[in-house]
């Protein structure tokens, strides 16, 4: 008996923990979110005045339909000169929020020269392998291996017998940092090589091949005799030239993605690799687009379907996961955590930054419907003159909030509105339901019939829609329970000993219950979880990560198909 009561408690708790979710999830407005962003933009269109917010903002709600006309003008007065965001202070975060924003309006005019900065904003990596060249070929002869330096054109002679470099090192491979100039990559990061093998009799294929410890990895790879090669060896720091920053390079290389740019920092983050950090393997997945960057991040998801117990890293992780297309549990599972998060008034954490993260990578498929009449501001004008750059002609500023001009007597119903106003005490105004469970009427516009969910009978404020008739209880009128009568009801010793045990009872269940949600919410569930699964154990991992090791020439010579590059 005892343990069936024990038994009976915590399934009572459990039941109490999930009504509390599940009335969390009922709560969920991706309408209210998408309004609340709407509403942080200030009168000149960005957020904040910060381009990172601004751009993340952008992005999510030009998905749903919103209006970003003031914000994507005010970011394009951020560009500068040299094609870097802001143009006070170019950043690589700043420049490449810019750059996703600007793929998703779909506004690729600048795409080349931002590329060309990015490219000028290379760091020297800080990876401890060796950048080398590899030919593939039976004959004996030379190439000539050519490159710009400090607009001086290099041309070096290097002598080839059955594919060993004979006059450098004596291999298959040629230290390209020791055998053509003494630190040549390492302080040049991103630099184009031209390789010309044409001497060479017979076939030829040539590769590019960066050599970490004792694994070869795949730079580039074609077969032909002559070819240009992009030494992808750099990093990106929080500035241009600064030292390597790992997330600076993450978001850097993600935008890179979005202009097709053969410029990328693959080796630097493959080496840097954390399988541990859910941020940096959903933003490493995003930038390579390799599946296998997946199967990491979803052993990191919580039992309460987060990542990191964080709104932004998790809606990072649904973008990736969505993207991916085979982890819609997953994705389910962190969207439930991302509904009960979301604040009663329509944020994540109070930032426009997580909060347009979270939309974007987690609700724009939702019905929403974006605002009439322009952006919603959230201080829309301190003159009437704001409000017709706003609205157009026959709006006035009231109370920093732009409101109809009515003729004559005023409006008379809502009706003679806006549609997004209704009339009270003869003026237009908005009509503003904040659904923050409760009844703000005349501050606020709620009433019983446009914000039932703050305002109904019982809940002492007497709103528009209300009258002594229809609700006694708020407008002070008589009531058809308003007579009561008194009964005496006689109490037996065994009644009062049975609702002290329910007292009891109620008081446990809401103790275990509570103390089930506090659990869930700090992860303490996880532990306890994880004694359930079997096979806990993670296999071993490759290199960086997931990418394969390339195999490098060994004793015959054979026809070879270009490889793939990472």
């Amino acid at each position: 008996m005892k343990r069936l009561f024990v038994g009976t408690l915590l399934i009572l708790g459990l039941v109490i923990l999930m009504s509390f979710s599940v009335s969390a999830v009922a709560n969920f407005s991706a309408q209210k979110g998408f309004d609340w962003l709407s509403h942080q933009a200030g009168s000149d269109g960005s957020f904040g005045s910060d381009v990172s917010q601004t751009a993340l903002a952008v992005m999510a709600l030009d998905s749903t339909g919103y209006d970003v006309t003031k914000s994507r003008t005010w970011l394009d007065t951020q560009l500068s000169s040299t094609f870097c965001y802001p143009s006070a202070s170019c950043s690589t975060g700043a420049t490449s929020f810019a750059v996703l924003a600007l793929s998703q309006l779909q506004d690729d005019k600048n795409f080349d020269s931002l590329q060309t900065w990015y490219g000028s904003a290379l760091s020297k990596a800080d990876v401890t392998g060796t950048w080398n060249l590899e030919v593939v070929s039976s004959s004996t002869g030379t190439c000539m291996v050519s490159y710009q330096l400090e607009g001086t054109q290099k041309d070096i002679s290097i002598a080839v017998d059955n594919g060993v470099f004979t006059g450098c090192g004596n291999t298959h491979f040629l230290d390209l940092d020791k055998c053509l100039q003494a630190g040549l990559l390492s302080a040049n990061p991103g630099m184009s090589l031209d390789i010309d093998c044409g001497s060479l009799e017979g076939s030829v294929v040539l590769t590019t091949v960066y050599k970490s410890a004792s694994t070869y990895y795949l730079l580039g790879n074609e077969n032909v005799a002559q070819a240009q090669f992009q030494i992808n060896n750099g990093c990106f720091g929080k500035n241009a030239g600064a030292s390597c920053d790992k997330e600076s390079t993450l978001y850097a290389d993600w935008a890179l993605s979005k202009l097709q740019s053969t410029i990328n920092t693959n080796v630097y983050l493959k080496e840097h690799y954390d399988s541990s950090d859910a941020k940096s393997v959903a933003l490493i997945y995003l930038a390579t687009k390799d599946s296998s960057y997946l199967a990491d991040l979803v052993k990191l998801q919580k039992s309460d379907g987060s990542f990191n117990r964080d709104p932004y890293t998790t809606a990072l992780a649904v973008l990736a996961l969505k993207d991916g297309g085979t982890y819609s549990q997953n994705v389910d599972n962190a969207k439930s955590y991302l509904r009960v998060e979301q604040a009663a008034t329509g944020d994540w954490a109070g930032s426009v930054s997580t909060t347009a993260m979270v939309l974007f990578a987690a609700f724009n498929d939702e019905a929403v419907v974006p605002p009439t009449g322009g952006p919603v501001l959230a201080a829309e004008c301190d003159t009437n003159p704001d409000c017709v750059v706003l609205y157009g002609d026959g709006y006035t500023c009231v109370a920093g909030s732009c409101v109809k001009v009515v003729s004559g007597a005023g409006c008379s119903s809502d009706a003679d509105c806006d549609s997004a106003q209704v009339c009270l005490d003869s003026t237009c105004i908005k009509s503003d339901c904040n659904s923050d469970g409760k009844c703000e009427y005349p501050t606020w516009d709620e009433t019983a019939v446009n914000c039932p969910s703050d305002c109904k009978c019982g809940d002492k404020v007497c709103d528009s829609t209300e009258s002594s008739t229809s609700c006694a209880s708020d407008c002070g009128g008589s009531s058809s329970t308003g007579t009561t009568s008194t009964t005496t009801t006689k109490t037996t010793s065994s009644g009062g000993s049975s609702a002290v045990f329910w007292i009891i009872f109620l008081l446990l269940i809401i103790g275990l219950g509570a103390g089930g949600y506090f659990a869930y919410k700090k992860g303490y569930l996880d532990s306890l979880l994880s004694k359930f699964k079997k096979g806990g154990g993670r296999g071993p991992q490759t290199g960086f990560g997931s990418t394969q090791s390339y195999q490098p020439f060994t004793s015959r010579i054979q026809q070879q198909k270009p490889r793939t590059s990472f």
